[in-house]
C-alpha cells in the first residue's frame, strides 16, 4: 500500500503506508517512546507505519483474531500533527479494514475524528467480551473513552 499524498511539511517525498514485519517491532517501539506513548506490544499484532524520507510519522496497531480487528495505539509524532496524517493513515488502511469488523475505544474528543472514517458509537453491549472488559478497566480509571466499530456489510 502506497501513498503519494504529501502534508503540509517540507519533504518532497512520497508519504509511504508499510506494515511492519515482527522483526520491525524495535521501530515501532521507538516511534512510541519518541511520541511519548506508552503501549504493550504483541508479535501477533499488525503494526502499519506512515513513513516520508525514512521518518516514520504515524504508526497504528491492530490486535486480530478470527472475528475481529482491534485498533489500539493510533499515533501521530507531536511534530506532524494536525496536517491530516491520522485521516491519511486509516484512508490508506480502508482495505485492511473492511476485511474484519474493527473496534477501537478512542478518547471521547477523538469521537468526530473516528466517525469522519467510518466508525461508529457502539453500545458495550455489542462489544466482543474481551474489548468490552479492557472498556471497564479503562473506565474504572476513570478514562473517558467510547466504544466505537467500523463494521462490514455482508
Amino acid at each position: 500500500m502506497n501513498s503519494a499524498s504529501k502534508t503540509g511539511n517540507q519533504s518532497s517525498e512520497p508519504i509511504r503506508l508499510r506494515q511492519l514485519s515482527p522483526a520491525q517491532l524495535p521501530l515501532a517501539k521507538r516511534f512510541y517512546k519518541q511520541a511519548n506513548y506508552r503501549c504493550s506490544y504483541d508479535r501477533k499484532s499488525h503494526i502499519f507505519a506512515l513513513d516520508q524520507a525514512q521518518t516514520m510519522l504515524a504508526c497504528v496497531q491492530f490486535d486480530r483474531n478470527d472475528q475481529y480487528r482491534f485498533l489500539r495505539a493510533m499515533v501521530v509524532h507531536p511534530l506532524y500533527r494536525q496536517q491530516g496524517l491520522g485521516r491519511l493513515l486509516l484512508a490508506e488502511l480502508k482495505p485492511y479494514l473492511k476485511q474484519q469488523p474493527c473496534y477501537c475505544l478512542p478518547f471521547n474528543h477523538l469521537r468526530n475524528f473516528y466517525e469522519r472514517a467510518g466508525f461508529v458509537v457502539l453500545e458495550d453491549e455489542s462489544l466482543p467480551p474481551i474489548i468490552k472488559e479492557k472498556l471497564q478497566n479503562y473506565r474504572r480509571q476513570r478514562k473517558k473513552l467510547l466504544a466505537m466499530g467500523l463494521l462490514i456489510e455482508i
